[in-house]
């Protein structure tokens, strides 16, 4: 596509058990960043059935716009990329924004195919400039190293994100959201493809999912044993939030990969998190270091996580979890 010719942004939206994402409220909110930066028009775009919500949660984030396809039944992705490029040869946005989810990056893949365009997958961040070029980075070789990538002369610039990379912030002024209501011919069904069953990961007793908690409460190598890290589930239990891990944590098996925090896991930024035993190598601080509240236990003075930790406790952390659980228990009993 002409590169003069195309200016706005697009988010994907994509729902989950009835209602959008968290990460396409980031994504909305990051791509509000960048349509004002360029003087683009903030879209979402929107296939399914609970249109009405869904145009109504994204002007809540910042979208100026909604487009939507109604459909009466599901359709596979291969449907949903063959809709969107249909769209995106009609209106031709300059970026379009995923969430790296299964789907999501599947059907990104697919729309970049189809448009001959490229698509940067599983991306951790972005600059934008006013000419409206994307620098995207994401991680590479374990999460070892970043790499940045940009495609300045191809529109339009499509990427996936991890979850929990952006911050998600409604809009400060409401607006009327406009809304476009599309009909594609022709979408392909779902006959080739049959969802068997849905196993869900990295969720504890919260039953919430490690990205969307409010407390995380995370092991690191320091927890000593398999046996001491259910401490950290423990204690992630009470205070109602999902377990993290380090690598390290993963790679000994204490716990499943689901659960990893860093460059090379997930990305989470919760109101509490509580480092226990963590060192802090960079790669597991850059996917925690947007919580709003760090605390940390380490019985080195000098860990580099005491760096960014709100609050530090220099002592045996095999001491003082038993202490902080015995203590919440003492507490909530007492209500």
């Amino acid at each position: 596509m002409d590169v003069s010719s195309c200016s706005n942004v697009w988010v994907y939206l994509e729902e989950k058990d009835g209602t959008l994402r968290n990460s396409c409220l980031e994504l909305l909110s990051r791509g509000r960043d960048i349509a004002d930066r360029t003087g683009g028009r903030l879209t979402g775009v929107y296939i399914g059935q609970s249109a009405d919500q869904a145009a109504k949660t994204a002007a809540e984030y910042g979208a100026d716009q909604t487009i939507r396809i109604h459909i009466a039944d599901a359709i596979g992705t291969a449907g949903k990329a063959q809709a969107l490029a249909s769209l995106t040869e009609k209106y031709r946005p300059a970026v379009i924004l995923f969430s790296d989810t299964d789907d999501g990056s599947e059907i990104a893949a697919r729309l970049a195919g189809k448009l001959k365009t490229s698509a940067a997958m599983n991306c951790q961040s972005l600059t934008a400039g006013k000419d409206g070029s994307i620098v995207w980075t994401r991680s590479i070789y374990a999460g070892n190293a970043l790499l940045s990538l940009s495609s300045p002369e191809i529109r339009p610039q499509i990427a996936t994100f991890r979850a929990g990379v952006f911050e998600k912030k409604k809009s400060e002024t409401a607006k009327d959201i406009q809304i476009v209501q599309e009909e594609i011919a022709g979408i392909p069904g779902n006959s080739h493809i049959k969802i068997i069953d849905t196993i869900k990961n990295a969720q504890d007793a919260s039953g919430i999912p490690l990205e969307e908690a409010k407390v995380v409460v995370s092991g690191g190598r320091g927890m000593g044993t398999a046996e001491n890290f259910a401490l950290v589930k423990e204690l992630a239990d009470l205070l109602g939030g999902a377990v993290g891990a380090t690598r390290a944590v993963i790679d000994a098996g204490w716990i499943s990969a689901p659960h990893q925090v860093g460059q090379s896991g997930k990305t989470v930024r919760p109101d509490l998190y509580i480092a226990c035993g963590i060192s802090g190598a960079i790669q597991h601080l850059s996917g925690m270091k947007g919580s709003k509240i760090i605390v940390a236990i380490n019985k080195d003075a000098d860990a580099p996580i005491f760096k960014i930790a709100d609050y530090a406790v220099v002592g045996d952390v095999l001491e003082i979890l038993p202490a902080l659980i015995d203590a919440i228990k003492e507490e909530k009993s007492a209500v």
